[in-house]
């Protein structure tokens, strides 16, 4: 009873921290969503809404050119479905931001008191919400954190003995971020070879997940030649969380259990690969996944071995999570308060991001949002001198864009953007720097202003007659629903088979 008891407390403790982000995330509302990344996410869903599905040409960006569509579509019915539901684009931005990071802590408990217990549960929750890298990039980079989360779900029907389930869930991992399933694969493998006796039932589950995502694989494939991998220019900063050290304690607990625990080892290990394609996702974001339910088992030793030890060690973690901060071109620098916690109560940061600012809370934003959407109609292209800005502007007025997010794509085709823009949004320079630029580019198109802000000046170019053409959907929203129906009976059949 004493055991029972002792059970719910450590329930009780996590889901008290998932509640208070909920409350913190709520009061920041009007402040979501952190970051750019989002916008580009709800362009691509506003186009497969007006192509009715699945479009494998971005025609919303590069208008009128386009370019081909290579990220995978499963975020993006998402944001279909709340599109259908009548929702406004900024409240989908902020409503997917608000759930995202309560959302995989949930399923981290989940996932961790299933296959160990509720009070190593408890730990890694605990762990994640503490450290503030590792909330950003959950809530920022959506697709990320959605493929994390399938993996999650995938490993655990796989201890479970679902080999099916396993498969399918892995497979919609490739649906919805092209690189993180591969890391996810090589965790399979690791584990399987750290532990033979599962290697065939690895090896099965991972063939089976290719199978089944290969049409988008194959397609992926034959279009490579439109993708340009770029450095990523998260890289300038590398914070490094402190906290995660704890994942040594739990070594020797790994080697001596053996069994499940390879697979936390196998998770570390696996997604070494962001080391080299996103150094901060790794060392600061979700790549630390494998570090911390490996921590989390370090701290259970401790508290094993003696409680008044880890009470103040969890105190420690919980309010301060301390973390060095690697930054080019200047020394290193310690930030000993950086708990989640502390940056979401304090309005200055503790040190520059590359993904930790908002711009939709300016009162700047919904004025240009209302000119472009007066001054325009929906199939009429935008042009920013701010490629990013742009995108943001372009998916809350609805308006295809002669430039584009997800850089390491090309468009089909060199395209004039100012020639094809039917309004030139021109961010000020404060140095004056661009003014000459601009002036030309007045003379030279024949640009009306139309409109002046305190942050830019918007022009309409009366001479252009393009519009981004919209193409039938390659597959439909139907086909869509049809094939999701499929997904979810075979879990239910699985599931209801022993």
């Amino acid at each position: 009873m004493a055991g029972a008891d002792s059970e719910k407390r450590w329930i009780l403790y996590s889901w008290a921290i998932i509640f208070l982000f909920f409350l913190l995330l709520g009061l920041r509302w009007l402040l979501l969503p952190n970051f750019l990344d989002i916008y580009y996410h709800l362009s691509v869903a506003q186009g497969f809404a007006k192509a009715g599905g699945f479009s494998s040409h971005d025609f919303w960006s590069y208008a009128p050119v386009g370019r081909a569509h290579l990220y995978p579509p499963l975020f993006h019915f998402i944001i279909l479905l709340f599109l259908k539901l009548g929702l406004p684009v900024l409240s989908i931005a902020r409503l997917l931001d608000f759930i995202s990071f309560p959302l995989l802590l949930a399923v981290i408990w989940f996932f961790m008191r299933s296959l160990f217990s509720a009070r190593i549960a408890f730990f890694a929750v605990l762990i994640s919400s503490s450290l503030y890298s590792f909330y950003l990039a959950s809530a920022n980079f959506i697709p990320v954190t959605l493929s994390f989360i399938l993996g999650l779900f995938s490993f655990w029907a796989f201890e479970r003995g679902k080999i099916i389930s396993a498969s399918l869930l892995l497979a919609l991992a490739f649906y919805a971020h092209a690189q993180i399933p591969w890391f996810l694969v090589s965790v399979y493998l690791i584990y399987g070879l750290l532990n033979r006796g599962i290697l065939t039932r690895c090896l099965k589950t991972v063939f089976f997940a290719v199978l089944a995502a290969l049409p988008l694989l194959v397609y992926l494939f034959q279009n490579s030649s439109y993708y340009n991998p770029k450095s990523a220019y998260e890289g300038f900063i590398l914070e490094i969380n402190l906290s995660v050290i704890l994942f040594v304690l739990a070594l020797p607990e790994v080697f001596k259990k053996k069994g499940r625990h390879y697979l936390l080892l196998a998770f570390a290990l696996g997604t070494l690969g962001f080391v080299f394609s996103y150094p901060y996702r790794y060392i600061s974001g979700q790549g630390l996944l494998g570090l911390i339910l490996l921590s989390a088992v370090g701290i259970e030793r401790v508290w094993l071995k003696g409680k008044k030890a880890v009470f103040f060690l969890l105190i420690f973690l919980f309010i301060c999570s301390p973390a060095l901060f690697l930054m080019r071109k200047q020394p290193p620098g310690l930030a000993p308060f950086n708990s989640t916690y502390v940056n979401l109560a304090a309005f200055a940061k503790s040190a520059e991001r590359p993904n930790d600012y908002s711009l939709c809370s300016s009162k700047f934003i919904p004025e240009l949002v209302k000119i472009i959407r007066d001054n325009s109609q929906k199939e009429e292209i935008i042009f920013t001198n701010l490629k990013f800005i742009g995108t943001m502007l372009c998916a809350l007025s609805d308006r295809p864009y002669a430039a584009g997010g997800l850089n390491e794509v090309m468009p089909l085709a060199k395209t004039g953007p100012f020639a094809n823009a039917r309004l030139i949004i021109w961010f000020n320079d404060p140095g004056g720097r661009q003014e000459q630029a601009l002036a030309g580019l007045v003379s030279k198109y024949g640009l009306e202003k139309i409109a002046e802000t305190e942050i830019a000046q918007v022009y309409r170019n009366n001479a252009t007659r393009a519009r981004a053409d919209i193409p039938s959907a390659d597959v439909s929203n139907k086909l869509i629903l049809i094939i999701a129906l499929l997904v979810i009976a075979v879990f239910v059949w699985d599931w209801g088979h022993p």
